[in-house]
């Protein structure tokens, strides 16, 4: 579990997020097109952990990619993908989410949503736990997540404090496919 504190910034077409940075590219009717960079941060190094030994490290990547958002009576429809621009894992990600933005009143606002990712077989195996021939020792053996689905809930509340800040929260969970759950380095059914 990890509890990240960080920074957001809403404007009229620029949308910061911590380690993603979203740009409106154009509006047309209930579309909103938009283009979206990401730091997506490392998430192994064998110096943690004895039974990681041997393994290659899973350093940050770049990431850009292209989306949309629809505005719609029943919620807000996203739909996006995205690619490892650093050379890292050379892997794509896909994302189809659906949100509904309820206003308790005029400072409170809870949003439930929910989504599926898809993720090639080479960022799967680079983040999620494929363990590549070379990598492979007792106890761990080669192991090939290929390309993996994930079911993710969110529930998001922010509360405006003013007209300039808002406070917020958000708690999510991600399914892992089997795949995932599976590998030697995973072993359990998502994160928070």
């Amino acid at each position: 579990h990890q509890l990240i504190p960080g920074g957001l910034y809403l404007g009229d077409d620029l949308m910061y997020l911590g380690d993603r940075v979203f740009y409106t590219l154009g509006k047309e009717g209930p579309f909103r097109f938009y283009g979206r960079v990401r730091l997506r941060l490392g998430n192994l190094d064998p110096e943690d952990e004895v039974e990681w030994a041997g393994l290659k490290p899973r350093k940050w990547q770049f990431e850009a990619g292209l989306g949309t958002v629809i505005v719609s009576s029943v919620g807000l429809w996203t739909a996006r993908f995205s690619s490892d621009v650093s050379g890292r894992s050379k892997g794509t990600e896909v994302l189809l989410n659906w949100s509904a933005p309820l206003a308790l009143n005029d400072r409170w606002l809870l949003m439930p949503g929910a989504g599926v990712f898809w993720r090639s077989a080479k960022l799967a195996n680079y983040y999620f736990g494929g363990v590549s021939e070379g990598e492979a020792a007792p106890g761990r053996p080669a192991y090939d997540v290929g390309s993996a689905w994930s079911f993710a809930p969110a529930l998001i509340t922010s509360y405006r404090l003013n007209r300039e800040w808002v406070a917020g929260a958000v708690l999510s969970y991600e399914a892992f496919a089997g795949s995932v759950r599976d590998s030697p380095l995973v072993q359990k059914k998502g994160r928070y």
